[in-house]
């Protein structure tokens, strides 16, 4: 019984140096698609964190919640041409 106390301890730790190391790393990252890959970790190791704690419920919504937000910036980051603006010669 200690041992998987001792054990869960150690993966909660693990987990969440390594969310905050993530989270670190979306900011610090120079190079933009690397700033944009980085919140992917996070987001996993914050739902593993979460079902450790038995919090199933809020693990799945959480990952819904990442999902649903990535789905929203892609239909924007893809804009019409009509909206593009354009380019003004002198």
């Amino acid at each position: 019984m200690l041992m998987i106390h001792y054990l869960k301890t150690m993966m909660l730790s693990v987990l969440s140096s390594l969310a905050l190391v993530s989270g670190l790393m979306v900011v610090r990252a120079k190079n933009p698609v690397h700033s944009v890959l980085f919140p992917i970790p996070v987001f996993r190791n914050t739902s593993s964190l979460l079902l450790l704690l038995g919090l199933d419920f809020f693990a799945m919504i959480f990952l819904v919640v990442h999902r649903l937000v990535e789905v929203i910036d892609i239909m924007h980051s893809q804009t019409p041409p009509w909206i593009l603006p354009q380019s003004i010669s002198l």
